[in-house]
């Protein structure tokens, strides 16, 4: 059950982002990513504990990525020099018609890709999201150091491969603003994607008079289904391919016996 509830004004930032969403705004630059390096139920799971994604809201989500800061273990890599993070959304996947003019009647089914790329290259992003596979030699030490280093230079420990693996399913947290059209303020934004399975398709392009190369991370975006509301005790949900949700000063939740 989530501790949050719906209809009460957090913080005064999530005001100035409800009458953001009343005025207008427009989104004028990309997003800072994290890429987790794992399933969104593995991070979230206390324990050996599964957690029930249907049972928390997007707040209880963003809450619990962002603790992950406070652990020791590196859980994700940041992208910070993203050229566009381009969300696209395609349907519907069945139509049904009927009637003497075929009409359609019924739609149903969406997919949802995201196009990423990055203006630097970084192995371990290439790594996660790009299909790479990298290699890292280990210092050699002892009496057989000069036989196994044979030929290579000290500082030189990696190698970073281009083969036929795919990456699993990983969540994304953005960080962004958009502008609110009344008062040209900028509001910070998350825009939280619960689960994008990368294509894991790199390619080099080398060209002397084009345009730099820049390094594409897209993939395609699986829905999860959380709650978005309480009628009474019981959980309304719904399957969600990505929220955006205002940043919030996230506080510690006080137990009490």
């Amino acid at each position: 059950m989530s501790e949050l509830k719906s209809k009460t004004g957090l913080t005064v930032s999530t005001v100035t982002f409800d009458e953001m969403l009343n005025n207008g705004f427009g989104i004028v630059t990309v997003m800072n990513a994290r890429v987790f390096t794992k399933p969104i139920e593995d991070l979230l799971k206390k324990g050996e504990t599964e957690v029930d994604l249907s049972t928390l809201k997007a707040h209880d989500i963003v809450k619990e990525l962002i603790a992950l800061d406070n652990k020791t273990s590196v859980n994700y890599i940041k992208l910070d020099t993203l050229k566009i993070a381009n969300i696209n959304q395609d349907g519907p996947t069945k139509t049904i018609t009927g009637g003497q003019t075929g009409s359609a009647l019924l739609k149903y089914g969406k997919t949802a890709t995201i196009e990423i790329q990055d203006a630097l290259g970084r192995a371990d992003a290439l790594e996660l999201l790009g299909g790479a596979t990298v290699e890292t030699f280990e210092k050699q030490t002892g009496e057989n150091e000069s036989q196994t280093n044979a030929g290579i230079a000290e500082g030189y420990t990696k190698v970073i491969h281009f083969g036929d693996q795919f990456g699993g399913p990983k969540p994304i947290l953005g960080e962004s603003f958009f502008v609110d059209q009344k008062t040209g303020k900028q509001i910070k934004v998350y825009i939280l994607i619960y689960e994008m399975l990368p294509d894991s398709i790199f390619n080099l392009t080398q060209d002397a008079e084009g345009d730099a190369t820049v390094f594409d991370m897209n993939g395609s975006l699986n829905s999860k289904e959380i709650c978005v509301g309480l009628d009474g005790t019981k959980n309304t949900t719904m399957n969600v391919f990505y929220s955006i949700l205002p940043q919030l000063d996230y506080k510690p939740i006080t137990q009490t016996a």
